[in-house]
């Protein structure tokens, strides 16, 4: 596996609370052992990681997932999703939030202008 693949499936990981806030990560050889690649590959990903606020590390301890603010939906992104699930149920089309296209079209649409 790559070390990009490593970093987004890490990611969704954090993001998706599959580890919580301040949780000890696997040792390097764990992850290395799960994702069939060396310990200098994680050892990079986790740089990456560190580098992006994901993750903070304690020397000699090992490395934790770090608090972030972007990882809570906020209200308004809730209603943002409500509104567009609402929407096109109203409009008989099935919703599938991993068709972004559809998503980032809604949002532009009805809420983009209240950002600026």
């Amino acid at each position: 596996m790559k070390y990009e693949e490593i970093i987004q499936d890490m990611k969704v990981k954090i993001i998706q609370g599959y580890w919580k806030i301040d949780d000890k990560l696997p040792s390097l050889r764990q992850l290395a052992r799960k994702y069939k690649t060396s310990s200098n590959t994680i050892a990079f990903a986790f740089r990456i990681l560190k580098d992006e606020g994901y993750i903070f590390s304690i020397p000699a301890v090992g490395y934790f997932i770090k608090k972030r603010k972007d990882f809570q939906i906020s209200k308004q992104v809730k209603t943002i999703l409500k509104s567009y699930y609402d929407a096109e149920n109203k409009n008989g089309n099935l919703i599938n939030f991993t068709s972004t296209n559809l998503l980032s079209k809604y949002i532009n649409n009805n809420f983009i202008s209240y950002l600026f």
